[in-house]
């Protein structure tokens, strides 16, 4: 699903993707992978390939924010 290197573009899609997976699980109420990953795909943060969408990148972005760090 993504290409293993060391860019930070990389590691960037990786985290968000990681933040949208650990919600989908919280959202779903179990540890299902299947399961997260089709709320993913309804809820539109996952396309049809498993890749975030323009939503999905927003939120993982909003859901990483530590609003404790920004105050």
């Amino acid at each position: 699903m993504f290409e293993l290197t060391c860019s930070p573009s990389a590691t960037n899609e990786f985290q968000a993707f990681e933040t949208i997976l650990a919600h989908c699980l919280k959202k779903i109420g179990n540890d299902d992978y299947s399961q997260a990953v089709a709320y993913g795909r309804k809820s539109g943060y996952l396309n049809a390939e498993n890749k975030l969408t323009v939503s999905g990148r927003a939120f993982a972005n909003i859901a990483q924010f530590d609003l404790e760090t920004a105050a």
